[in-house]
């Protein structure tokens, strides 16, 4: 709910991502692992930084009408 009212107030430093997309299973798995890279390096980075904002990271990757 609330990225949805963030998105309308259009700030530089937000980011928003909606991509569906037809691919091959061994595609959406590599891109599967690849987001799973990006949450570990994440959660490093943000636990080791001071506490200076506070944001919040939603990722959704499922398989439409399975």
């Amino acid at each position: 709910m609330q990225s949805l009212i963030e998105m309308d107030k259009s700030r530089k430093d937000n980011l928003f991502y909606t991509g569906p997309m037809a691919l091959s299973k061994k595609a959406a798995e590599k891109i599967r692992e690849a987001v799973i890279d990006l949450i570990e390096q994440a959660t490093k980075e943000a636990s080791v930084s001071d506490s200076e904002t506070l944001r919040c990271l939603n990722i959704d990757w499922f398989e439409v009408n399975k």
